[in-house]
């Protein structure tokens, strides 16, 4: 996915729904670029058993993009916010 790369408008619509608030849903919008590709990877089989690291590796590995850990973990933190994942 390439940096003007975002969600198509149908993936936009099925996470807005599950924001909360407006606030959440112009977090979407405005961060969709990169919480696209970090929702693939969170939703690739076994996403769920890898730590944070392992997960911002496989988003870098699979975007070509390099994110700070803390950064990547304000991200995810976005997606359990909104009930769109979480570690078992």
């Amino acid at each position: 996915m390439s940096d003007e790369e975002t969600f198509s408008a149908e993936e936009a619509a099925k996470l807005i729904i599950h924001c909360q608030n407006v606030e959440q849903a112009r977090y979407l919008i405005e961060h969709a670029a990169i919480l696209g590709p970090i929702h693939d990877v969170l939703t690739e089989q076994g996403a769920q058993e890898r730590s944070d690291n392992a997960l911002m590796l496989r988003y870098r590995e699979a975007t070509g993009r390099k994110m700070f850990l803390d950064d990547f973990r304000r991200y995810l933190d976005w997606f359990r916010e909104v009930g769109l994942w979480s570690r078992n």
